[in-house]
């Protein structure tokens, strides 16, 4: 990936953004002085000097995810404000461009889209995103692999487990093992009606692929662009209930190195093997949803008031401030710096933005 210089014709400008290319571990410069030529692919966008309004404009009208960075030379953060786009400032974008990179970068195989009730795009519908689709019909026809070791290797007591479970586990990992992706989503709900079992242990145990419940597509590109390190799995929560400053979350798939202890238990809204109970250990996080909601929290454990009529796994935080939630699912990241995070999600440009509808 190239860094994308907007420029008036200043040639001194394209010329010292080549070592912050560097900097930024992108390969090379791509001046563009005409709106014609602004990107159409994913791309990280220097505003490299002032009279680059209708670049701006362009490149984020044309451009189906941006991001959006400036410098203090030549008038360019100017130029951003002209226009009200929001960006990060070059020198502190590191680790932007990393997440950037992991969210147009990963391979994402989504099974039977969306749940019918998540009220933003189809992750197979967002051309920033390299998805790998598969029916549950063509799952049918994987020949599944035995997953007791990756089972037992995260703690997991095999002795017991349901077949159908196994046999849902082991398609799953065989696809995600052909098709070399780095994140799972999909309609977990079909799943059930059509194996009779649901995925929730399954991916909480499996280290290496991250995994986001329900096809939610604000979810899965809250969790792409999460800052580089900690490079640690999160928990996607149901926002069940919010007393400020007490927010509680609540689902039944949790990366089971969260915890510091889990139960195996079925699924809550079906009743189908294998859910999965994490007592989340404590400690300071961030609790985020792109493209508004980046708060520092402390994690307080398990809720007092735990109950089975809720998600198994429930987790109480203490936010450092009130927010509004935006939408149902939020992510909850161990050890994350707020500031970086917030700064890339302010920076992010996407087209068209997963949201609501």
């Amino acid at each position: 990936m190239e860094l994308v210089v907007l420029t008036s014709g200043d040639e001194r400008a394209a010329s010292d953004a080549l070592s912050l290319a560097t900097k930024l571990g992108l390969q090379g410069v791509r001046e563009v002085t005409d709106p014609e030529e602004v990107p159409e692919e994913p791309s990280v966008v220097l505003i490299g000097t002032g009279g680059t309004e209708d670049l701006i404009e362009e490149t984020l009208e044309r451009c189906p995810a941006v991001l959006l960075l400036h410098w203090d030379l030549y008038n360019s953060l100017a130029a951003a404000l002209e226009v009200g786009a929001e960006t990060v400032h070059a020198g502190d974008a590191t680790e932007a461009v990393e997440a950037f990179k992991r969210l147009v970068g990963s391979r994402v195989l989504v099974f039977e889209g969306k749940c019918g009730w998540i009220r933003a795009e189809d992750p197979r519908d967002l051309p920033y995103l390299d998805t790998v689709e598969m029916s549950l019909d063509v799952l049918d026809l994987v020949d599944p692999c035995d997953v007791r070791g990756i089972l037992r290797e995260a703690g997991v007591d095999v002795k017991g487990l349901d077949d159908e479970f196994l046999d849902l586990a082991g398609r799953l990992e065989s696809a995600i093992r052909e098709e070399g992706v780095d994140h799972v989503t999909g309609d977990c709900f079909a799943m059930y009606e059509e194996f009779g079992a649901v995925p929730c242990l399954y991916f909480a145990a499996r280290v290496g692929v991250g995994f986001t419940c329900e096809g939610d597509s604000v979810a899965l590109v809250t969790d792409l662009l999460r800052p580089p390190e900690p490079d640690v799995r999160s928990f996607m929560g149901n926002v069940v209930d919010v007393s400020w400053p007490r927010v509680l979350l609540a689902h039944c798939a949790c990366p089971l190195e969260l915890g510091e202890d889990f139960e195996v238990v079925n699924h809550m809204e079906t009743g189908g093997p294998h859910a999965v109970r994490v007592k989340v250990r404590r400690g300071r996080a961030v609790l985020a949803r792109y493209p508004g909601t980046v708060v520092g929290c402390e994690v307080t454990g398990e809720p007092d008031d735990w109950t089975d009529r809720r998600c198994a796994t429930q987790v109480e935080v203490v936010v450092d401030e009130e927010f509004e939630p935006e939408g149902n699912h939020h992510r909850l990241y161990y050890g994350a710096d707020r500031e970086v995070m917030e700064r890339t999600f302010r920076a992010v440009h996407l087209n068209p933005e997963p949201q609501r509808r």
